[in-house]
Protein backbone atom coordinates (compact mmCIF):
# COMPACT_ATOMS: atom_id res chain seq x y z
CA UNK A 1 0.00 0.00 0.00
CA UNK A 2 1.69 3.33 -1.03
CA UNK A 3 1.69 6.18 1.32
CA UNK A 4 3.87 8.79 3.52
CA UNK A 5 5.70 6.90 6.27
CA UNK A 6 7.09 8.49 9.17
CA UNK A 7 9.72 6.06 10.48
CA UNK A 8 12.41 6.49 13.94
CA UNK A 9 15.64 3.52 13.74
CA UNK A 10 17.09 3.64 17.19
CA UNK A 11 19.81 1.88 17.93
CA UNK A 12 21.14 0.96 21.38
CA UNK A 13 24.27 1.24 23.12
CA UNK A 14 25.53 -1.49 25.22
CA UNK A 15 27.43 -5.28 25.48
CA UNK A 16 25.92 -6.19 28.11
CA UNK A 17 22.67 -8.49 26.91
CA UNK A 18 21.12 -7.85 29.93
CA UNK A 19 21.36 -4.22 29.65
CA UNK A 20 20.97 -4.00 25.96
CA UNK A 21 17.54 -6.55 26.47
CA UNK A 22 16.15 -4.24 29.39
CA UNK A 23 16.74 -0.87 27.35
CA UNK A 24 15.03 -2.66 24.15
CA UNK A 25 11.94 -3.02 26.34
CA UNK A 26 12.05 0.37 27.31
CA UNK A 27 12.53 1.88 24.09
CA UNK A 28 9.91 -0.37 22.28
CA UNK A 29 7.07 0.70 25.56
CA UNK A 30 7.85 4.03 24.72
CA UNK A 31 7.55 3.59 20.92
CA UNK A 32 4.37 1.82 21.79
CA UNK A 33 2.57 4.58 23.77
CA UNK A 34 3.39 7.27 21.10
CA UNK A 35 1.55 5.03 18.92
CA UNK A 36 3.55 3.75 16.55
CA UNK A 37 4.30 0.56 15.64
CA UNK A 38 7.73 -1.46 16.43
CA UNK A 39 8.47 -3.25 13.01
CA UNK A 40 10.90 -4.80 13.73
CA UNK A 41 13.99 -5.26 16.28
CA UNK A 42 17.63 -6.78 14.60
CA UNK A 43 20.37 -6.97 17.61
CA UNK A 44 20.34 -3.64 18.99
CA UNK A 45 18.22 -2.18 16.07
CA UNK A 46 14.56 -1.06 16.41
CA UNK A 47 12.46 -0.04 13.39
CA UNK A 48 9.78 1.79 14.54
CA UNK A 49 6.75 3.93 12.31
CA UNK A 50 3.87 5.95 12.08
CA UNK A 51 0.73 5.87 9.11
CA UNK A 52 0.90 1.86 9.40
CA UNK A 53 -1.51 -0.92 10.52
CA UNK A 54 -2.37 -0.56 13.15
CA UNK A 55 -1.18 2.73 13.89
CA UNK A 56 -3.72 5.20 13.04
CA UNK A 57 -2.44 8.53 11.32
CA UNK A 58 0.35 10.50 13.73
CA UNK A 59 -0.62 13.72 14.89
CA UNK A 60 1.79 16.79 13.31
CA UNK A 61 4.49 16.61 16.55
CA UNK A 62 3.72 12.66 17.35
CA UNK A 63 7.23 11.70 15.63
CA UNK A 64 9.17 14.79 17.09
CA UNK A 65 7.43 13.63 20.67
CA UNK A 66 8.85 10.38 20.45
CA UNK A 67 12.14 11.38 20.01
CA UNK A 68 11.99 14.17 22.69
CA UNK A 69 11.03 11.40 24.91
CA UNK A 70 13.11 8.69 24.06
CA UNK A 71 16.04 10.98 24.38
CA UNK A 72 14.80 12.39 27.32
CA UNK A 73 14.27 8.76 29.24
CA UNK A 74 17.76 7.01 27.70
CA UNK A 75 19.89 10.05 27.50
CA UNK A 76 23.12 9.12 25.55
CA UNK A 77 22.82 5.15 25.36
CA UNK A 78 20.65 5.94 22.05
CA UNK A 79 21.42 7.37 18.54
CA UNK A 80 18.04 7.66 16.41
CA UNK A 81 17.79 8.77 12.72
CA UNK A 82 14.24 9.58 11.91
CA UNK A 83 12.30 10.84 8.97
CA UNK A 84 9.47 10.93 6.82
CA UNK A 85 9.28 9.73 2.95
CA UNK A 86 6.83 8.31 0.26
CA UNK A 87 7.07 4.42 0.61
CA UNK A 88 4.76 1.37 0.59
CA UNK A 89 3.72 -0.74 3.66
CA UNK A 90 2.11 -3.83 3.51
CA UNK A 91 3.28 -7.74 3.64
CA UNK A 92 6.38 -8.26 1.29
CA UNK A 93 8.37 -11.66 0.87
CA UNK A 94 7.10 -14.96 -0.59
CA UNK A 95 7.32 -18.72 -0.06
CA UNK A 96 7.06 -19.20 3.32
CA UNK A 97 8.30 -16.04 4.68
CA UNK A 98 6.27 -12.49 4.52
CA UNK A 99 6.75 -9.67 6.99
CA UNK A 100 5.00 -6.50 7.36
CA UNK A 101 6.95 -3.92 7.37
CA UNK A 102 7.62 -0.62 5.44
CA UNK A 103 9.67 0.21 2.45
CA UNK A 104 11.42 3.73 1.91
CA UNK A 105 13.69 4.76 -0.42
CA UNK A 106 17.41 4.65 0.21
CA UNK A 107 17.06 3.20 3.24
CA UNK A 108 20.64 2.33 2.95
CA UNK A 109 21.36 5.98 3.59
CA UNK A 110 19.15 5.93 6.75
CA UNK A 111 20.97 3.36 8.41
CA UNK A 112 24.79 5.15 6.91
CA UNK A 113 23.28 8.02 8.96
CA UNK A 114 22.70 6.32 12.26
CA UNK A 115 26.08 4.52 11.40
CA UNK A 116 27.57 8.35 11.97
CA UNK A 117 26.04 9.67 14.76
CA UNK A 118 27.18 9.26 18.17
CA UNK A 119 25.43 7.92 21.40
CA UNK A 120 23.00 10.90 22.59
CA UNK A 121 22.35 12.41 19.24
CA UNK A 122 19.49 12.05 16.26
CA UNK A 123 19.57 13.29 12.73
CA UNK A 124 16.30 13.75 10.77
CA UNK A 125 16.50 12.69 7.33
CA UNK A 126 12.91 14.03 5.31
CA UNK A 127 12.31 12.78 1.41
CA UNK A 128 9.40 14.24 -0.52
Amino acid sequence: TPGRIEYVVVFIQGHDPGLVSSRIANVTSIVAESGAVVMGVIGALVVAAFGVPPSSDPGPRARANLISTLHAQLPACLKIVHGAADGHHGLFGGGNMFAHTFLVPEFDAILSALSRLEFGRSEEIIRR
